[in-house]
């Protein structure tokens, strides 16, 4: 090797070295260790930069952890990973500098402090406390008797408010079940979905009707098994099988909407009338169809249409003055799912240009869809649709949407995702 060569060389050497150092020192992991007799600690550091440090921390499942941040630098944020998977379950950027929730699995948390990277790209600097408590063995799941400790009420929704009742602990999930304020329920055991805690529960005794509702939403009944609790005294909706009162009245429809009477219980059967908020119709008898109560009804006194309504939207009325009459329509057949695929506008980091993202999606009646976007990580990103509006995402994450014309600006952590009117609605 010539002179100038080896010359050459060295200095490429020695100007490589300081950047696998730096790049090496960006990130550093510290194991979290409580002092003796203790649970929770605070912990003092400093970054600057790119610079992010993952604290580790061992929990089991069924144990709440609280996190909180504060830094003399607002661009200062952590994350929470799980023991298993990289999908966060809490993300700073999008949820703020606190969190709290009782942990799924056992094993090892990573709690990672970072600047945003907007500051890191300026050099910035900060200084943090990071205080962290590890409490309790978890909830205690009560015994699943009736009218006991395991019984709950839905409490605390705003008025013509429903509690969805989904098929898993979480978002994502479909809905079974709309519960109205005082629906009573058999608790079946809860457990945290990221930071919402989840509990399985049945209608009644009827564990045959089940599903996860928002433990937010349920209040433990405090009475004897041989007295059956009591709910605060509500206009009676249609959410019984059984007998009933003898008329309803339409209610709970927005705007100019109307309620499609069907020729049989179910969403997809054809529609063969539509009725207005406050028409009063004959009780003929509900029953459970595809997840819902569907109300077999009759329109006026002289029940010349018959057909069935979904029960949500019907409340006890007395007799009616005169007969109601629906809307007669052409009888439709149901539509399909429709499978459909894709690119749209995305960027999946921080400060990452906007790009394309491959996507499918089915979409079912106008407005509603499940999408879901490819990563480049090779994971999929998980939207949910309903009445043209965003409605839910993956477990353990939350969400921002905007409408801007007719796009959906959705913000998810450092993710960004546009997406047109067209992929739920058609077009």
């Amino acid at each position: 090797m010539t002179r100038p060569a080896i010359l050459l060389f060295g200095l490429a050497c020695l100007l490589m070295a300081p950047l696998s150092i730096a790049t090496a020192q960006e990130t550093r992991s510290e194991r979290v260790e409580f002092a003796r007799g203790q649970s929770s600690a605070e912990i003092a550091g400093r970054l600057r930069g790119r610079e992010s440090i993952d604290y580790v921390l061992n929990a089991r499942g069924g144990q709440r952890l609280s996190v909180d941040l504060s830094a003399d630098n607002a661009s200062t944020y952590f994350n929470i990973l799980p023991p298993r998977g990289d999908t966060a379950i809490f993300i700073g950027p999008s949820e703020g500098n606190r969190f709290s929730a009782v942990l799924r699995q056992s094993g090892d948390y990573r709690i990672q402090v970072y600047l945003m990277r907007n500051a890191a790209r300026r050099g910035e600097t900060t200084r943090f406390t990071l205080s962290v408590a590890v409490r309790g063995d978890g909830p205690a799941r009560p015994s699943p008797e009736i009218g006991g400790r395991g019984s709950w009420v839905v409490t605390g929704l705003q008025p013509g408010d429903r509690l969805n009742m989904r098929a898993g602990p979480g978002q994502r999930f479909a809905v079974l079940e709309e519960l109205p304020n005082g629906t009573l329920l058999r608790n079946l055991g809860c457990e945290a979905g990221g930071q919402t805690e989840w509990c399985k529960v049945a209608l009644g005794n009827d564990e045959g009707i089940s599903g996860w509702v928002n433990r937010r939403f349920i209040a433990e009944v405090r009475t004897s098994p041989a007295q059956p609790p009591q709910p605060a005294p509500q206009p009676d909706f249609a959410d019984g099988l059984a007998g009933g009162p003898d008329y309803w009245m339409v209610t709970g429809l927005s705007g100019a909407d109307t309620l499609n009477m069907r020729s049989a219980p179910g969403a997809g059967n054809p529609v063969v009338g539509q009725l207005a908020n406050g028409m009063v119709v004959r009780n003929l008898g509900c029953r459970m169809a595809g997840g819902g109560r569907w109300c077999q009804i009759a329109t006026g006194l002289d029940e010349r249409m018959t057909g069935w309504v979904s029960g949500r939207f019907l409340v006890e009325a007395g007799s009616p003055a005169g007969p109601g009459a629906p809307v007669p329509v052409q009888p439709q057949r149901p539509r399909p799912p429709q499978e459909i695929t894709g690119l749209l506008p995305c960027a999946t980091a921080l400060g990452q240009p906007t790009g394309t993202c491959p996507f499918r999606a089915q979409r079912g009646e106008p407005g509603n869809a499940a999408v879901w976007i490819s990563l480049p990580s090779g994971r999929e990103r998980f939207i949910e649709f309903r009445g043209g509006r965003v409605v839910a995402t993956d477990p353990g994450l939350s969400f921002a949407a905007e409408r801007v014309g007719d796009l959906t600006l959705i913000r998810i952590g450092g993710e960004r995702y546009e997406i047109a009117d067209a992929l739920p609605f058609g077009g």
